[in-house]
């Protein structure tokens, strides 16, 4: 059984995941009542687009293990995926109030939230997750889309410098951080931004399109 779990997770790692769904269900055969398992073989029928299939595997997991928080985690995708956002929401809300520390389950709550339009609950759910990880990147760079959303410039600026700071690498991040910086007519910065994004993606068009709107009003400024 170890070795077929080492196995699954070395080519998990390698993004070989029908040979790492073989191996863990060669685990499930050899331990059926191992949930970790049917939740791990789920993820991997997540990632491969078959939801419906690993719906079934997470709830296998939630038969054998009713508050594994994982696997309501998963349900939870499974199910927006398919737009069942109020199941969904409550399935991440149950996960985490198993694990209260389950980061990737309060950002998944802010997501629906968001698309519910219930926003201050989104934010306080990334400001929780910032509190207990404050470089987990990928809240700061959605609590930064929501405050930007609101015209909350300066603070969103805080988070999309933040996300820079962590991925210089993300083009988004970039993008998003001149665009706030632009509304604050902040140009010579907002271009050294949108330009940082091309740079990461030569073929963002929209950042091409504010790089030159930038360019334009730095030449003009309106007075």
């Amino acid at each position: 059984r170890l070795l077929h779990e080492n196995f699954a997770r070395l080519l998990e790692a390698k993004g070989d995941l029908k040979e790492a769904l073989a191996h863990w269900q060669r685990v499930i055969e050899s331990v059926p009542h191992h949930p970790a398992a049917y939740y791990q073989a789920g993820s991997v029928l997540f990632f491969l687009g078959q939801i419906r299939e690993a719906q079934a595997y997470f709830d296998r997991a939630l038969g054998l293990k009713p508050n594994f928080a994982e696997a309501l985690n998963g349900t939870g995708l499974c199910l927006a995926s398919q737009g069942n956002l109020r199941e969904a929401k409550d399935f991440y809300a149950r996960a985490i109030l198993n694990r209260p520390e389950y980061l990737e389950a309060r950002l998944n709550l802010a997501g629906v939230l968001q698309k519910e339009g219930k926003g201050d609950e989104a934010i306080a759910q990334y400001r929780e997750v910032l509190r207990l990880k404050p470089d987990y990147w990928q809240a700061s760079y959605k609590l930064g889309i929501e405050l930007a959303r609101r015209g909350k410039d300066s603070e969103a600026e805080g988070c999309f410098a933040h996300v820079v700071q962590l991925r210089p690498d993300y083009a988004s991040g970039h993008f998003n951080l001149g665009v706030v910086l632009a509304q604050q007519k902040r140009m010579d910065q907002a271009i050294f931004h949108f330009r940082e994004a091309l740079r990461l993606e030569p073929a963002n068009r929209q950042a091409q399109q504010y790089l030159e709107a930038a360019l334009k009003r730095l030449e003009n400024p309106v007075r």
